[in-house]
């Protein structure tokens, strides 16, 4: 796609120097599947100007993030990193997620459950589903209580960013909630 002027779009592309395969991205939000570039692919990317483009490193948003607001012949380290994508106006400030990824199993492995719509405080419990591994942005918080009820009497582990393993959770024996940090 080299010489492709991308007007108020961004464009990824899977290789450096602007080279490969390429998609376009006008403002808005795009997660793995929406990435037809494919995932972990970017490699450079082109961003006209009052554009930036914020790369994540994992797909529903989550993980580490990258902003760039600028043509980038070679994202270095974030190379074939990133698994979703916001395109935003440089003027507006950067989106703010709020969504958790629960996992069933440690290391973001086994079913994944999105929670956390845009009303908070949400309070969930799912004593069915396995908790294992979760993925938590910044501003988010996920409060595990160690039995189905939601007392403070009993005790609860609040987690501010990503955990990778929970440990071992009978999925009939703890409740969670999933809400906004206040302030």
């Amino acid at each position: 796609m080299p010489g492709i002027e991308s007007g108020d779009r961004v464009i990824l592309f899977a290789d450096k120097n602007f080279l490969g395969l390429g998609q376009f991205l006008a403002e808005g939000s795009y997660d793995a599947s929406d990435l037809s570039i494919g995932n972990d692919a970017v490699c450079s990317v082109k961003v006209p100007s009052g554009l930036v483009v914020r790369l994540y490193e994992h797909w529903h948003f989550q993980g580490g993030h990258l902003d760039i607001s600028q043509d980038v012949p070679d994202l270095g380290g974030w190379a074939r990193r990133a698994s979703s994508a916001v395109v935003y106006k440089a003027a507006d400030p950067p989106p703010e997620i709020r969504k958790i990824v629960i996992y069933e199993g440690p290391q973001m492995t086994g079913a994944a459950r999105v929670v956390g719509p845009e009303n908070f405080p949400q309070e969930e419990t799912h004593p069915q589903v396995p908790l294992g591994s979760a993925l938590i942005p910044d501003g988010m918080v996920l409060r595990v209580y160690p039995e189905v009820v939601f007392s403070p009497s009993i005790g609860y582990t609040d987690y501010f960013s990503d955990i990778m393993n929970l440990g071992p959770r009978s999925a009939d024996k703890y409740s969670w909630k999933a809400y906004k940090q206040p302030g």
